[in-house]
């Protein structure tokens, strides 16, 4: 699976996040100089890869019973955490935005 996003802090691109059948990857912008997304993310010109979805993002996911809730409305496996961030990343807690290129 190939899946492709960008991510958007207080509504300015700051990276990508893709994931392909090795893992998960995260990229700042070339032209990105603000502030991290996470202690565990500095700001680099440097790929961050990750076999699981990095920490930082799966935190951003809904747990327990709402992951079971929104999975169950979106049809999405409940451990699809990256689909169920892309089907509610404009509505995320925090300055964090995660969209399709797309939009």
């Amino acid at each position: 699976m190939h899946r492709r996003v960008k991510v958007l802090l207080y509504g300015q691109v700051v990276g990508e996040l893709s994931q392909n059948d090795s893992g998960f990857l995260f990229q700042y912008a070339p032209d990105y100089h603000g502030p991290a997304i996470s202690i565990s993310l500095p700001v680099a010109q440097r790929q961050f890869p990750s076999e699981m979805l990095h920490p930082y993002f799966a935190s951003l996911a809904p747990e327990g019973w709402l992951r079971q809730r929104y999975s169950q409305i979106q049809h999405r496996d409940e451990n699809d955490l990256l689909g169920m961030l892309i089907d509610n990343g404009k509505n995320l807690l925090g300055a964090i935005q995660i969209l399709p290129w797309e939009e």
